[in-house]
């Protein structure tokens, strides 16, 4: 078996649309700890009948549906307002830069927004949600 071409997470960096439709992202200026990726599910509708092949059900694919999806980082209270603006403002197209020219871009807004525990020695923690709004995820690799 061939050498894994897996890699660690190092680099990950959320990206918002400077102006809608323009293609440039820019970094949003979160230190991102943990982010999970943008994913997709289909509804399916049941079509089992009297006479389904091999006495099995059978289904009809429905809609894609884009999930919510997770960003956890170190929160700077300088940054609370201008992530809090997002919770507030309107859907926007954002990308997450997965480093080595893979990228996922979807249109998305913050939904939610956590600044997190904090200890007298422990870092400050964050973490937002962002659902899409429509559409699903777009996946490249240049």
């Amino acid at each position: 078996m061939a050498e894994s071409a897996a890699d660690i997470a190092y680099g990950v960096i959320l990206k918002k649309e400077t102006a809608p439709g323009s293609g440039v992202f820019v970094d949003f200026g979160l230190e991102i700890t943990s982010v999970d990726a943008p994913t997709v599910s289909r509804a399916t509708q049941d079509a089992t009948h009297m006479q389904s092949p091999a006495r099995a059900t059978e289904v009809i694919f429905g809609l894609l549906t884009a999930k919510p999806f997770n960003v956890e980082f170190t929160w700077i209270p300088a940054n609370t307002q201008r992530i809090q603006d997002e919770v507030t403002g309107v859907a926007a197209n954002w990308q997450m830069d997965f480093g080595e020219g893979t990228t996922c871009t979807i249109k998305c807004g913050f939904t939610d927004f956590s600044a997190g525990g904090m200890t007298p020695e422990g870092k400050r923690s964050g973490s937002a949600t962002l659902t899409p709004k429509s559409g699903i995820p777009v996946w490249a690799h240049a």
